[in-house]
């Protein structure tokens, strides 16, 4: 083979090896920078998959993660495995004012078994905005070396922490609160009781003009029955009656013992027959039962 063809073949074949270690090299540098691209450009999919863990329940995946049940959203409840009408009471709770303060209290939503609680406790982030004040503020201070009006300032600060957790303990067995005249911080003290029903409890107070029977607050939707056990009526306070003879069609219509054709009749019965001297005419009407007839005695008069 004459030289230069030779010399020719050698050149080549440099020019395929290097050629080659440029390509593997550059192909090296490329697979980094985009692993590193990836994991600048989006760090939290790094630490969410570090943070997260997967389970399964009836073939379906669920994630459990870290999360504040006063601030997560409907899609990060049903990622966890929450169903939505579990959802939807976490969001009417919170609307009506209700916070969880305490990974605890996430325990009383309704529907939530013990093993979905033991799954989740461990990812439960209570924000520092929902804790109880007390925790930051209005510590008892040490009076035994106070003088002066420090020491008294410090005395009245221990009086008023003491008086707060007394107030927001919850009842124990044997003690009861007098419904007709508590008012929502006394209200929630009650097992099973919290702000969301104290306020509904306290307005279908005002609506009705007083309770006459403890178990007319069961007639507020959700009150759970095994609350009753720590209420009781103190006598003291009597309810608000209705004269049925001189009130209005629009004054008797905003009891809440009374609809629209119930009202109606009793104006009727008023103008074609006289005043009513008892309940007992407005069973023929149709429109009252025996039980309809019993809940609204004690709030008329004639």
């Amino acid at each position: 083979m004459p030289r230069n063809d030779r010399i020719g073949i050698a050149v080549i074949v440099v020019l395929v090896c290097v050629s080659l270690m440029v390509v593997t090299i550059l192909g090296n540098d490329s697979a980094v920078t985009d692993k590193d691209c990836d994991m600048k450009e989006n760090p939290a999919a790094v630490v969410h998959k570090e943070k997260t863990a997967v389970y399964h329940v009836a073939g379906r995946e669920y994630e459990l993660f870290p999360f504040d049940p006063n601030t997560a959203d409907s899609s990060q409840l049903l990622r966890l495995g929450l169903a939505p009408w579990q959802v939807r009471s976490i969001y009417r709770y919170r609307a009506a004012g209700g916070a969880y303060m305490c990974k605890e209290d996430f325990a009383r939503l309704y529907g939530l078994t013990k093993k979905q609680y033991e799954r989740l406790a461990p990812y439960i982030r209570i924000g520092s905005d929902f804790r109880q004040a007390s925790e930051f503020y209005g510590r008892p201070h040490d009076v035994s070396t106070g003088y002066g009006r420090q020491g008294f300032a410090s005395a009245n600060s221990s009086v008023r922490s003491e008086n707060v957790l007394r107030r927001s303990r919850k009842l124990h067995k044997g003690e009861f609160v007098n419904i007709d005249v508590a008012d929502t911080s006394m209200l929630k003290r009650i097992p099973g009781i919290g702000t969301s029903y104290a306020n509904a409890i306290v307005n279908y107070r005002e609506r009705l003009g007083g309770f006459a029977d403890v178990r007319q607050v069961l007639e507020v939707g959700g009150v759970p029955e095994m609350s009753l056990a720590y209420m009781r009526l103190s006598g003291s306070n009597k309810v608000k009656v209705l004269n049925l003879n001189k009130m209005s069609f629009n004054q008797l219509r905003r009891h809440p013992y009374l609809n629209f054709y119930q009202t109606r009749d009793i104006c009727e019965y008023r103008r074609l027959h006289g005043p009513l001297k008892d309940l007992s005419p407005l069973r023929a009407t149709g429109n009252f039962t025996e039980e309809d007839i019993a809940r609204l005695a004690p709030y008329v008069t004639f």
